[in-house]
């Protein structure tokens, strides 16, 4: 591009260009102009100026090599007017040029000769001839080039010319580029710095090679410098020649090397290394050798599989420690690799254990099932080696042959190993026998055998192995794991009976002393057990509705669905929430239809508007609304026969109160069989609080005075582990519904107030009359109650829940166990003997448990309610 243009006619033989301004050669002048035609400076030689040449300086204080025909060499600095003559070289100049650290001058003369001058010492350096132009490295000190006579020479320190054809004049020469002018085009000359590089190797001047080779070579050449460098031991050019190649193998090994140096390592070892990484072998070997790590040798022939050649390294390097083995080991270990590499998994074994690399040559073995083999190796290792004969043992055990594993654990004398291995193998018998001698290791039986049973569906066996282990915890994890499955599954008995036993294994965790002080975590665990027992009545309830509603055929009647139905309002009535999975909206649906259809109009209609409330199934939504219309069409009572009749105080109750399952006339609780869910007739009544339950039951069973002389026939006999006693004569067994004059009559007709019976109430009470409900908790009371018809036999199982004996024999004999609790059926036990408490329980509930007594007594209990 055009910068200016001076509008001057300026006649010149030479001229040059600066930043700032021009310098014209008119003879022997010099003339300075500034770009826009004004002479700025003007210099006069004493003879004809040959040749100029800007060498370069600051803006407008550049300097000027001025080449004149006696010889004379100046340099001119344009912003100063003396002129300083540099050399006097004697013959007509030119070409000119100055060396990148204006240290030396060439000079090309009228004779074609080219000469080197030092400018401090003012001495030619160097000449030649047949030049005609010639040009210093810009980027190099000690090289330089020149053009003559069809050839391009240059030169580099003081090593020979290097020559190569070229046409022109040589203008510049710039890092390994040559410019050169060949008539009126421009050339640029690639020019291989490779020989110069070298030139600087041969006498380990590496510094300087680096320079050159920073000017332009190839990535082989600086391969090549790098390790002529590292061989040199001239660490930092070899890494700055590495780098440049991104060599990171050598980079890794001059680290290794500078580190090694300083610990004193002999330096051969790190360069026998660089002569493997070169492939060179045999020279890395005889490197080794001089390092005095044959062992290094021996290593890399092995590392090539080359074993005849280790071999040969090895029995050198035993030869000069005097016989020593080790490295031979060491070779037959690099040889068992490769055979195990090339798949020669027998030789590998046997070869691993000549090097007694055991735990490789174990893990070659069990990998491919040689049990003879192994064999082999455990009658090969001591019993001080523990490690590796625990490792057969444990493959052995892989393998399930339990019989060698077991010679094993008793060359060890391991018996916590040998346990392992016995539950490992779910040789339960055997482990408990051996459990006897060693009882510490309970909990590695126990827990295990508990893990297995609860995966084998046996979960009742499971809880008591967990208690064994002394893990309750992991137990009634196990229960609340099965009784939301059983919940999501909408297996509401499992999930009842579930909850039931829980509720047990909280019981365990509670004092059995009913004296002894609760801390406020055994407060909560009490609150627990309570809730569990409520849930699992509820959930036990709840499976009948459920299975009725969503079951092609039910199997219970519509009188019992609808007892049930009334059951769990009530229990929902004292309830914040409902449990999960119990549906609100199939209790009331039950309801509705079972009480339409036996006459109980005004609960239907109750059941159909709570369910007008509630989100319901969309194919129900039309039959409830239909089916509440109709219910409206029809009075709005309740059968006579259906109404419940309080038998503390003969009011006639509704079928559903906001009170509960209670008496709304005398607030008496109501008592339901656990079969039918119909009530039963029972008063319950309470013992002033300086009677303790054993000195009741005592006081129940004497006679009174006047019932001294009739003697009661008695008979006992055991339903499913259950035992009962039934009273076939004796006071009031012909009277039907108990009442008369006796005090406890008396204070059964004031409503709302609890019966507090004192001993002479209780020496009065017929034992036939009285049933005893057990807590389950020897801190909460027990609750007793009174037998209002004796025509009508009550049984109560462990659990509390109390049943009609016909109905609860049915029962056992249809399931095979007991409805609730679940329990085996034996028939033919004997009643165990009343076991109670000396001390009154701290604690009363208002859902208070206890054990039974009365017309008929169930269960072989702890009547302490355990």
């Amino acid at each position: 591009r055009e910068k200016t243009r001076i509008m001057r006619n300026l006649e010149c033989n030479l001229l040059v260009v600066t930043s700032h301004h021009i310098v014209l050669c008119l003879e022997k002048k010099l003339q300075l102009y500034d770009f826009e035609g004004k002479l700025e400076r003007e210099w006069t030689m004493e003879s004809v100026i040959r040749y100029i040449k800007v060498v370069g300086g600051p803006d407008k204080g550049e300097g000027i090599l001025v080449g004149l025909k006696s010889g004379v060499v100046f340099r001119i600095f344009i912003n100063n007017s003396h002129p300083v003559q540099l050399i006097e070289h004697g013959v007509s100049i030119r070409c000119l040029d100055q060396s990148f650290m204006r240290q030396k001058l060439a000079v090309v003369d009228d004779n074609s000769e080219v000469t080197v001058y030092d400018l401090e010492t003012k001495k030619s350096i160097f000449t030649d001839t047949d030049a005609n132009s010639v040009s210093f490295n810009s980027e190099f000190e000690e090289m330089l080039c020149y053009s003559g006579n069809g050839q391009l020479s240059i030169k580099t320190g003081d090593f020979p010319v290097h020559r190569q054809k070229l046409e022109g004049f040589v203008v510049g020469f710039k890092a390994s580029k040559i410019f050169c002018l060949h008539y009126v085009s421009m050339q640029t000359i690639d020019v291989p710095q490779s020989m110069s590089m070298w030139n600087y190797v041969k006498v380990n001047n590496f510094d300087m090679a680096h320079s050159v080779a920073c000017l332009g070579v190839t990535e082989k050449d600086w391969s090549d410098l790098g390790f002529a460098a590292l061989f040199g031991m001239n660490l930092a050019i070899a890494r700055k020649a590495f780098i440049r190649v991104r060599d990171l193998k050598y980079l890794e090994l001059i680290d290794k090397c500078e580190e090694g140096v300083k610990n004193g390592d002999p330096s051969e070892m790190y360069l026998a290394e660089a002569l493997a990484y070169q492939g060179k072998f045999h020279e890395a070997a005889k490197m080794f050798a001089k390092a005095n790590r044959v062992d290094k040798a021996m290593e890399m022939f092995s590392d090539l599989r080359q074993f005849d050649e280790a071999k040969k390294w090895a029995e050198e390097y035993a030869h000069t420690k005097g016989g020593d083995s080790t490295l031979v080991q060491e070779f037959v270990h690099r040889q068992a690799e490769w055979a195990e590499e090339v798949s020669d998994y027998a030789a590998a074994a046997t070869m691993y254990i000549q090097a007694k690399k055991f735990d490789k040559a174990i893990d070659l073995i069990a990998k491919n099932g040689w049990k003879d083999k192994l064999v082999e190796v455990t009658r090969a290792l001591g019993a001080s080696d523990v490690k590796h004969l625990k490792l057969c043992a444990m493959h052995f055990a892989q393998w399930g042959d339990h019989v060698h594993a077991r010679d094993v654990y008793t060359k060890l004398g391991d018996d916590e190993g040998l346990l392992s291995l016995l539950v490992d193998a779910e040789q339960w018998e055997e482990a408990f026998i051996m459990l006897q001698q060693h009882p510490q290791h309970v909990e590695k039986v126990y827990l295990p055998y508990a893990r297995w049973l609860a995966e084998n569906d046996r979960f009742d066996e499971a809880r008591l192995a967990y208690a064994k282990a002394g893990r309750s915890d992991a137990a009634t994890r196990m229960l609340e794991q099965l009784t939301h499955n059983a919940v999501l599954e909408r297996r509401f008995q499992d999930a009842g009976h579930c909850y039931w036993l829980m509720s047990r294994e909280i019981v365990s965790e509670l004092p059995n002393d009913p004296r002894a002080l609760l801390s406020d975590e055994d407060e909560a665990k009490l609150d627990r057990f309570e809730e569990f027992k409520d849930r699992a009545e509820m959930y036990y309830a709840y499976d009948f509705i459920y299975r009725a509603m969503d079951e092609p055929f039910r199997s219970s009647l519509p009188s019992t669905l609808l007892n049930i139905g009334q059951f769990l309002l009530s229990k929902f009535a004292t309830r914040d929430e409902m449990p999960l999975g119990i549906s609100l909206a199939y209790v009331l649906n039950t309801l509705a239809k079972h009480g339409d259809a036996l006459g109980a109009y005004k609960l239907a209609r109750f059941a159909y508007n709570k369910l007008q409330g509630l989100k319901i199934p969309a194919s129900w939504q039309a039959q409830v609304d239909l089916a509440c219309i109709v219910s409206r069409s029809k009075p709005l009572t309740d059968a006579d026969d259906l109404l419940p009749m309080c038998y503390r105080c003969s009011a006639t109750n509704p079928l559903v109160s906001g009170k509960g399952d209670v008496c709304v006339s005398c607030g008496g609780c109501f008592v339901r069989s656990f079969v039918t869910f119909e009530h039963l007739p029972m008063v319950e009544f309470e013992i002033s609080d300086d009677i303790t339950p054993k000195e009741a039951r005592r006081l129940i069973r004497e006679e009174p005075p006047e019932r001294g002389g009739a003697a009661s026939a008695r008979r006992a006999y055991n339903v499913g582990g259950d035992e009962q006693f039934t009273f076939e004569d004796g006071p009031g067994a012909e009277r039907g519904i108990l009442g008369g004059n006796d005090a406890f009559a008396q204070v059964m007709s004031m409503p709302n107030v609890p019966i507090v019976c004192d001993r002479v109430m209780l020496r009065n009470l017929s034992p036939n009359e009285v049933v005893v409900k057990p807590s389950g908790c020897a801190l909460i009371r027990p609750r007793y109650f009174r037998l209002m018809d004796t025509e009508s036999p009550v049984t109560v199982d462990e659990n509390g829940c109390f049943y009609e004996a016909d109905e609860y024999e049915l029962a056992c004999l249809e399931f095979g166990r007991t409805p609730f609790t679940r329990l085996a059926v034996n028939v033919g036990d004997e009643v165990a003997s009343a076991v109670e408490p000396e001390t009154p329980p701290q604690r009363t509930s208002s859902s208070k448990w206890g054990t039974a007594r009365g017309a008929k007594t169930v269960g072989s209990l702890d009547f302490a309610g355990n």
